[in-house]
């Protein structure tokens, strides 16, 4: 073989590998940003929830201490 056939071979051979990395990354970039779309989705829903929670806890606690402020309002008002 020819020193410019060998050349000729190894390019060759460069150029597919850099096809082959550039098809990898192709197929591997979709699917790391499908993961990080998924990872934020998912930290969206728990800080939703965390939310919820705390404003249902907030309404729970205002309604016990409404129902213990009619409770000792209607008991005042019996005693007197």
């Amino acid at each position: 073989m020819s020193a410019v056939g060998l050349f000729l071979a190894v390019l060759l051979l460069a150029v597919a590998m850099c096809v082959l990395v550039l098809l990898g990354v192709a197929l591997l970039l979709p699917a790391v940003s499908e993961a990080e779309e998924r990872a934020r989705v998912e930290r969206e829903a728990q800080e939703a929830s965390w939310r919820i929670h705390q404003y249902a806890t907030q309404a729970m606690g205002q309604m016990l201490s409404a129902a213990r402020e009619s409770q000792t309002g209607s008991t005042k008002g019996r005693r007197s």
